[in-house]
């Protein structure tokens, strides 16, 4: 840590007129974000809707300049210094679709010059941070953001707990992490020409986006992280859509779909799910990445995102919900082409029990040190904050022991299934119970029922079997 004796006295100065409140987050001995803003501006949106979707998510979230130090004890980690555009300071914003419209608001932070806020050196620096908003009960990202590493997905964001002040006001616990960005560094590495992109149910509120045919079946539409929409071309676009769409045709007419993606990173995509029992599909981000435009490059899923739903008990003895829905992956299991169940099963032998004696090696160091302790007072001084019943981090580290314990036995049994299956007949099917496709989901991809309760549900739009079906009356 490096110290600035200078910026301590000036911090002094501004910890005064916080009075007693960042004394006693201070003592929690986790990094404190203090963020001020020019002339105490507090970043705002508006709220958008769309009807189509019945999804409601934000617009038009103002960017405001900010000077920011990170601190703990007696140290100054950071010090962004005052916002000058291009050179210091930095702009902070509200971020997020569904997660922006809680009281606890998600950040982005973009510095004005590049640095590794989590202290790991050079090779980290970026300009672009969040501050995400879900650590309110669990430690669901922590877990979540272990499991990515473990399956060696290509991009592996590190992420640690910070106690956030914005304006003088305690905001709350937060992580700060890394964004999805291209970096070649330490981030998604794409070359200039390249993608990242993203299957978005909220690709209506994007200034920039196009559907194809099977992302059109469960109500998303492709999504642009890199490049910027506003330096976009019409022959980029033109380009991404029509590589999405040749795959889409190919898997559909059961052809060689694994000369258009990168079927490894997708297995290992649908296997860390698996492995977590995400509830949310829907509302999870799926990205995507194209290294450069040449024929031969294909389309791979960098890592995982968004943690929320992960743990779900409806998932405790069920593949998770992405094996069920008419989307990509159902379709490569679904194939006459084996490549996508190899990979998927092939990952699971050279990596389950890595995978498995990882996570449980974090959670034994977690509840063996001090940390989580910390982790506690943290978790109590946020729930003081938004009025809330916060978890215990021990029940929540013996709650996923559990989890993890049983999910390997059942998968291991379930992956043996699909192997004996694919060796006798070279076709196999993902052991789900078949009431399972006749499920019924609204449009935020919530199960609201089966195909034998269609009449007791409300009037409105629903999906069946990845199809939209409107019910005219109650």
């Amino acid at each position: 840590m490096r110290k600035n004796i200078f910026f301590l006295f000036l911090s002094l100065i501004v910890f005064s007129s916080y009075a007693q409140s960042i004394d006693e987050i201070r003592s929690i001995n986790l990094p404190v974000l203090i963020i001020n803003t020019v002339n105490n501006e507090e970043p705002t949106y508006e709220i958008s809707y769309s009807s189509d979707s019945l999804l409601y998510t934000i617009k038009n979230a103002t960017k405001v300049p900010a000077q920011m130090i990170m601190v703990l004890d007696n140290d100054t980690l950071y010090n962004s210094g005052e916002y000058v555009q291009k050179e210091s300071g930095l702009t902070i914003k509200i971020r997020g679709n569904s997660s922006a419209l809680v009281d606890k608001k998600p950040y982005k932070l973009k510095l004005q010059k590049k640095d590794d806020l989590l202290m790991r050196g050079n090779k980290f620096i970026d300009k672009d941070w969040l501050l995400i908003n879900d650590e309110k009960r669990k430690i669901n990202t922590l877990i979540g953001l272990k499991i990515n590493e473990l399956m060696g997905m290509h991009f592996k964001p590190k992420g640690k707990l910070v106690n956030v002040f914005l304006n003088g006001s305690y905001r709350g616990l937060y992580i700060l992490t890394e964004s999805e960005e291209r970096n070649t560094d330490c981030r998604v590495n794409v070359s200039k020409e390249g993608y990242i992109f993203e299957s978005d149910a909220y690709w209506w509120n994007e200034d920039v986006s196009f559907r194809t045919t099977i992302n059109s079946w469960y109500c998303f539409g492709t999504t642009f992280k890199y490049p910027d929409t506003e330096d976009l071309t019409d022959e980029q676009i033109y380009f991404l859509r029509n590589k999405i769409d040749t795959f889409e045709e190919t898997l559909l007419a059961d052809g060689d779909y694994d000369q258009y993606i990168d079927v490894e990173s997708w297995a290992s995509w649908l296997l860390a799910h698996d492995i977590l029992g995400t509830y949310d599909f829907a509302g999870s981000n799926i990205y995507f990445a194209l290294f450069d435009t040449k024929a031969s490059s294909k389309i791979f899923m960098p890592n995982l995102w968004d943690y929320d739903t992960i743990m779900h008990m409806e998932n405790k003895e069920n593949w998770v919900r992405a094996h069920d829905i008419s989307y990509y992956f159902k379709l490569l299991f679904d194939s006459k082409k084996s490549s996508f169940r190899k990979a998927f099963i092939q990952k699971w032998n050279n990596s389950a029990d890595y995978v498995f004696n990882g996570i449980n090696q974090y959670l034994d160091s977690l509840s063996t040190s001090e940390v989580a302790g910390t982790i506690n007072e943290a978790k109590k001084a946020d729930a003081k904050r938004w009025d809330y019943i916060h978890s215990d981090i021990y029940d929540n580290i013996s709650e996923a022991r559990n989890w993890f314990s049983q999910r390997q036995l059942w998968l291991d049994d379930q992956i043996r299934i699909l192997e004996e299956k694919e060796s006798l007949t070279g076709v196999s099917q993902p052991n789900i119970q078949t009431e399972k496709y006749h499920l019924i989901y609204n449009l935020q991809g919530q199960c609201v029922g089966n195909i034998n309760n269609f009449e007791n549900l409300k009037k409105g739009i629903y999906i069946v079997n990845g199809k939209k079906c409107l019910k005219v009356c109650d």
